[in-house]
């Protein structure tokens, strides 16, 4: 059974290594890997400018998120991941149905995606519709931009 508590302080070390990992996971050239370190690191400063969550199975972590909100009614999905040797297992569909709830019980109508490519997929499935898109750090790059009605 899959533990999903709020993040706190003493997760941080364990929120990067497995947000770096599951990022390494679709391949990344090193240099962008390096030109993203910042923002797969997380720090106590992030934890207080937005909600993270974990899910814990046993001891280890298997999934981060986090989610900031937009306005009275829309949120904003900020970090999706799921630890890279448990890509494939369930633990996106059970990340992705506690944001739902939780959204729910905070009376959001719709919830904003900036996607990397590769996870472009998994949000289709979850019931997201591409609007958009943003371009990234990396010239001729783009993040699809979804939303999901909730």
């Amino acid at each position: 059974m899959t533990l999903i508590r709020k993040a706190t302080p003493a997760d941080t070390t364990a929120m990067t290594k497995l947000i770096t990992a599951a990022k390494a996971h679709w391949g990344y050239p090193n240099a962008w890997m390096q030109l993203w370190q910042d923002e797969l690191t997380i720090t106590p400063q992030k934890l207080d400018e937005r909600d993270f969550f974990v899910g814990v199975e046993g001891d280890e972590l298997v999934f981060v998120y986090s989610l900031s909100q937009l306005d009275e009614t829309r949120y904003e999905l900020e970090d999706c991941w799921v630890a890279a040797e448990h890509i494939g297992h369930g633990f996106g569909r059970i990340l992705f149905d506690d944001v739902k709830k939780r959204l729910g019980s905070l009376g959001a109508k719709r919830l904003k995606i900036i996607s990397d490519p590769n996870a472009a997929g998994f949000y289709r499935r979850m019931g997201a519709e591409q609007t958009g898109e943003e371009p990234t750090k990396i010239e001729g790059r783009v993040f699809p931009v979804f939303e999901l009605k909730l």
